[in-house]
């Protein structure tokens, strides 16, 4: 199981049972992946406000690092 940060217990509360007669069948090209993780509790990392200010900063020492060379 991929670490998306949910715990085996939430995990398998989230997922849909077999048994489930009202469960409708998605053919894969018809499904977004995305949506699907985010169902679950998932956060693209490139929407996390921490990621966001850790490269923003990453990306702030290199434009110094450039002028500084020049």
């Amino acid at each position: 199981m991929a670490n998306i940060g949910l715990d085996t217990h939430t995990w398998e509360l989230k997922m849909r049972k077999l048994d489930n007669i009202d469960w409708h069948y998605t053919p894969a090209a018809k499904t977004n992946i995305l949506e699907t993780l985010r169902k679950v509790g998932f956060e693209p990392p490139s929407e996390d406000k921490r990621f966001q200010e850790k490269w923003a900063r990453y990306r702030n020492a290199m434009a110094i690092n450039e002028q500084k060379s020049n």
